[in-house]
């Protein structure tokens, strides 16, 4: 019992981090990035989200960007919504936090 639990626990981690890779990819070819935008940037997003994917609120914890930068992620994630959901349902959580890291 122990070992198949241990299996299912693996198999939601992984469609987890399919997820939240969708959720970050979504966002990212939303940005529009002001010239202020660091060249590594990294930021933490905390959502409340709706079943349906809807974004209730948004916030934007640890972030090497400024006040731009964070202006523009925040009207990304809002033209994202409804954000997409995890192929497996079992993952779904109404407060999630990822890392955005967006490419150059």
């Amino acid at each position: 019992i122990d070992a198949e639990a241990d299996r299912l626990e693996a198999m939601e981690a992984s469609d987890f981090d399919r997820w939240a890779y969708a959720i970050s990819r979504r966002i990212a070819r939303e940005i529009v990035y002001p010239a202020t935008r660091p060249e590594a940037l990294e930021c933490e997003l905390d959502f409340r989200l709706l079943p349906n994917g809807d974004v209730v609120s948004i916030d934007i914890g640890r972030c090497n960007g400024d006040a731009l930068v964070r202006r523009a992620i925040e009207r990304a994630v809002e033209k994202s919504s409804p954000l997409p959901l995890p192929d497996n349902q079992r993952v779904f959580k109404r407060d999630l936090k990822i890392l955005l890291k967006p490419t150059q």
